[in-house]
């Protein structure tokens, strides 16, 4: 019985890592052969501040991969800022979504602590908060050391990603 048991969670773990990869690649996060690294990060947040100065509006909320580089293509400006910073669009697109998840997803566990702390929160609100933070670290697909590099940088990925809904 054990061991049909050890045999089973073996075969669920493994469905459960090619469910995340699959619903991950659907929500156009990471893939497993782009891994965000402190410089890419740093040049991805330098040509998110000139975007800024410049006044020019990026948004890759809600796009794949393909369709957000494919919007930036047709942004001459924002495609000259990226390329200035020794970036492909796909490098930078790829940084981005993995620095904007995990992001998200430390904003939903800050909020998901302090639901559970709070005396006044009713179970079904701690619930929720539990669910949203399930549903945020499932898309995200960030390794331990990429999360610590983006827990680093949260301060300036405040300022610089769009606000999370």
């Amino acid at each position: 019985m054990s061991a049909r048991v050890w045999v089973l969670g073996k075969w669920g773990l493994l469905l459960m890592s090619v469910a995340l990869l699959a619903a991950g690649q659907q929500a156009g996060v990471t893939t497993p052969d782009f891994k965000l690294t402190e410089a890419s990060l740093q040049k991805t947040m330098a040509a998110l501040q000139e975007m800024q100065k410049k006044n020019l509006p990026v948004s890759l909320e809600g796009k794949t991969v393909e369709e957000s580089i494919a919007s930036l293509n047709k942004q001459a400006k924002a495609r000259g800022i990226i390329k200035k910073q020794g970036m492909s669009l796909r490098e930078f697109v790829l940084s981005y979504k993995a620095a904007s998840q995990i992001h998200k997803a430390q904003k939903t566990q800050e909020e998901w602590q302090r639901t559970l702390l709070d005396p006044n929160a009713s179970a079904a609100a701690k619930f929720q908060a539990t669910q949203n933070l399930g549903q945020d670290w499932q898309k995200t697909l960030g390794t331990p050391e990429q999360i610590e590099l983006v827990r680093r940088h949260l301060p300036d990925l405040d300022k610089l990603l769009p606000p999370q809904k």
